[in-house]
């Protein structure tokens, strides 16, 4: 996937609405069919979506423990107990 693909990755995980993501192809990558970098970008979805689910649980689980050091680094400990709760449901 090239770096205009991922950008259309980026911003549809920001929440941009599809008529936002095509204005701003236009503006930042005029030379680009909005409809091709679209497509790529839904390419990319499905690929992720068929990935290994123990893959997705290990990555899940790395990405909580992140969070949970973070949270205790800003002495955000409800947030950091979140975490706690949710690497426990991972067991389940």
């Amino acid at each position: 996937m090239n770096a205009q693909a991922n950008q259309v990755v980026d911003w549809m995980l920001q929440g941009a609405s599809g008529a936002q993501i095509i204005e701003a192809i236009s503006e930042k990558f005029p030379d680009t069919k909005p409809g091709d970098l679209l497509r790529v970008a839904g390419e990319h979805f499905e690929k992720i979506a068929n990935a290994d689910t123990r893959l997705i649980r290990g990555w899940c689980y790395e990405a909580t423990r992140d969070l949970y050091r973070r949270m205790l680094e800003v002495g955000d400990y409800a947030n950091a107990l979140r975490a706690v709760k949710q690497l426990r449901d991972f067991t389940k």
